[in-house]
């Protein structure tokens, strides 16, 4: 049977969490949706996350982990996308599950093709440090600058029409954390129907990969993205 929406988390070397995350997700779509499935997607993980995600799935049905082949975000997000079974599809990271943001989204998603939970909305609630919060505005304009990018903000939650979502997927040519950034940005050049919603974020736990390793990857990735752009308009 064919499920109503689809939550798919990739989850990495997250034991200490992913229990109380998955079961205050199973409570939260309850009552928010006619019918639901949650997909954690395991990847590269050193811990006992996917036994803790197997254990769960085991107690409550809507949750249906799944383990992606490789060690990184952008493909765990896209493998899960791939094996969803919903109609409307919200895209989250553990560690912020901002709820509100949930149920905006799927009454959203009734005209939207894609939404964005942004952390540069007026409304937004942006409780992280301040070396994270200058890392988001450095990579936004990065994007801006290399890629074109309209919309204030691009890593981060999101709701997708499945069909919307399947097909950026098959267009995109990056992993990583910049898969996130390629898809709203493919979305605009579609001339997609895209709607930004305001995020609230804090620091639940550390960041699982530290910044100053994360910024030079993303960095690269930006002018990779911005050649494979170059590459669609000219081929």
């Amino acid at each position: 049977m064919k499920t109503t929406v689809s939550i798919v988390i990739p989850v990495h070397n997250e034991e200490a969490i992913i229990e109380h995350a998955l079961t205050r997700l199973v409570a939260e779509f309850r009552p928010l949706a006619r019918d639901f499935e949650i997909l954690p997607v395991e990847n590269g993980s050193r811990d006992r996350t996917w036994e803790i995600m197997q254990t769960l799935s085991a107690k409550e049905p809507s949750i249906r982990p799944l383990r992606s082949p490789r060690a990184d975000y952008g493909f765990a997000l896209k493998h899960g996308i791939r094996e969803s079974r919903g109609e409307f599809i919200l895209s989250d990271e553990i560690d912020v599950l901002d709820h509100g943001f949930h149920a905006a989204a799927l009454q959203a998603l009734a005209t939207a093709d894609l939404i964005i939970a942004s952390k540069r909305h007026p409304d937004a609630v942006d409780d992280r440090g301040l070396f994270r919060t200058l890392g988001t505005d450095v990579i936004t304009g990065m994007l801006r600058i290399a890629c074109g990018l309209k919309s204030s903000d691009t890593h981060g939650p999101k709701g997708w029409r499945a069909s919307v979502a399947r097909d950026l997927v098959a267009r995109s040519r990056l992993d990583g954390d910049l898969f996130a950034s390629e898809s709203v940005i493919r979305a605009e050049r579609m001339g997609l129907n895209l709607r930004e919603l305001p995020l609230s974020i804090s620091e639940h736990r550390a960041t699982s990969i530290p910044l100053m390793k994360r910024v030079p990857r993303v960095i690269r990735d930006i002018w990779k993205l911005r050649k494979a752009l170059a590459e669609d308009t000219t081929g």
